[in-house]
């Protein structure tokens, strides 16, 4: 079984939280399984830096108006996939934050090109590789299987992993145009959220399953006191909603 993992960060090259233990081990413990993991990764400075000799395998002369390479490296056991794209990740400061400690401006962008990205590998854009399976982390995969549901091709199956759902990727509507998805999809079952756009939102509405941290974490984002808002997103899922203990 060959899976596509995307999350905005993995230990040991980029950690802000347990999002990155999770994204560096679970390949790692898959693998003893005989199963395949790829991850997909944004090209951050310190990424870039660890993988100097990563070599190109697919290239996007126009991901939602910048230019960008997916390159291959293995790096601490794990088998990843950089989206080397400059002029979205290529800059001082975090992940997510700038050297002021303030959101990016384009953030919406710049993980928005992530999932598109991971959504075109899916669908077999890289030649000689293709998953069965896309496993996103949390809002800045989010888009992804919506970009899945919405294309033109063979459905490729999806789980969404919340680590923390009171991280949700919210922005106005006045994006839409520009991150490549049809009209239809700025909908309740899309990704429409209060009149606006979420990422968090788009994943667990189109996502063909949702994992969470822990079976008693499952229960709570569940409740209003701890759902965020997307408890009634949550409740509609219920089915499909499974709590794994980290480590596990």
């Amino acid at each position: 079984m060959q899976i596509l993992s995307v999350a905005s960060e993995i230990y040991p090259l980029i950690k802000t939280g347990g999002l990155a233990d999770v994204a560096g081990a679970l390949p790692l413990a898959l693998a003893g399984h005989g199963i395949e993991t790829k991850t997909l990764i944004p090209g951050y400075p310190a990424v870039m830096r660890a993988v100097k000799a990563a070599k190109p395998r697919m290239v996007f002369e126009d991901l939602l108006g910048t230019r960008a390479t997916i390159r291959e490296a293995r790096h601490a056991g794990l088998d990843l996939l950089i989206l080397d794209a400059p002029e979205l990740f290529d800059r001082p400061g975090g992940p997510y934050l700038d050297t002021a400690g303030m959101d990016y401006s384009d953030n919406w962008r710049r993980f928005a090109a992530l999932a598109r990205a991971g959504a075109e590998i899916a669908l077999g854009g890289m030649e000689g590789w293709r998953p069965d399976l896309v496993h996103v982390h949390d809002w800045q995969a989010g888009l992804l299987p919506a970009y899945l549901r919405y294309a033109k091709g063979p459905a490729i199956p999806s789980l969404m992993t919340v680590h923390n759902i009171a991280f949700q990727g919210q922005y106005g509507a006045d994006i839409f145009p520009w991150i490549g998805l049809p009209p239809h999809a700025f909908a309740v079952d899309g990704i429409e959220y209060y009149g606006g756009i979420g990422y968090l939102k788009a994943g667990l509405q189109t996502a063909h399953a949702i994992s969470t941290v822990s079976p008693s974490y499952a229960e709570e984002i569940l409740t209003p006191e701890f759902g965020m808002g997307l408890e009634g997103v949550l409740a509609t899922r219920a089915a499909d909603l499974h709590g794994i203990v980290n480590g596990i």
